[in-house]
C-alpha cells in the first residue's frame, strides 16, 4: 500500500466520511461491486485501487477493466489538451472521468475545492485510471 493521500484536514474529513459511512478502505479491493445509487440493479464496476483523497473531494479510483462500461455508455469525449474524459450513466446520475493528464502541475482546484496551493497538484489523479465521485455509489 502506497502512503495516504489524507493529508489536510479537508482529506481527513472526507476519509472519515467515506470509510465510515461507506465502508471504503483507502487502499482497494478487488471484490466490492459499486452500483448506480440512482438504479441499484445496475452494477458500474468492480474491484477498486484505492480511494484518492484530493483537494477537489475523494474519488473512488478504478482501472478501466474494473468498469462495466455497458452501464456508461454516454459518453463526452474531450480535446487531447483535456484532462480527462467523461462517460455517464443513461440517468446521468453517475459520471466516471477517465484521466488523460496528470494535474501535478495545477496547485489548486477547479472552483469548489480547497485551494492549498500544493507544488505537486491537488490530487494524485494517475493517466489511464478512471474515477468516480463515491456520492453518486
Amino acid at each position: 500500500h502506497g502512503a495516504s493521500t489524507a493529508d489536510t484536514w479537508n482529506r481527513m474529513r472526507d476519509k472519515e466520511r467515506v470509510e465510515g459511512e461507506l465502508g471504503l478502505p483507502e487502499h482497494g479491493a478487488p471484490d466490492v461491486e459499486f452500483l448506480d445509487a440512482a438504479d441499484p440493479r445496475l452494477v458500474v464496476a468492480r474491484g477498486y485501487q484505492r480511494i484518492v483523497y484530493g483537494d477537489h473531494g475523494p474519488y473512488v479510483e478504478f482501472r478501466p477493466e474494473d468498469v462495466n462500461w455497458a452501464a456508461v455508455p454516454v459518453e463526452v469525449l474531450k480535446p487531447p489538451h483535456a484532462y480527462y474524459d467523461e462517460y455517464y450513466t443513461e440517468g446521468g446520475e453517475v459520471r466516471l472521468y477517465r484521466q488523460k493528464r496528470s494535474v501535478e502541475h495545477k496547485a489548486n482546484p477547479p472552483i469548489g475545492g480547497v485551494r492549498h496551493h500544493r507544488k505537486d497538484g491537488y490530487a494524485d489523479y494517475k493517466v489511464g485510471m478512471c474515477y468516480i465521485s463515491p456520492e453518486t455509489l
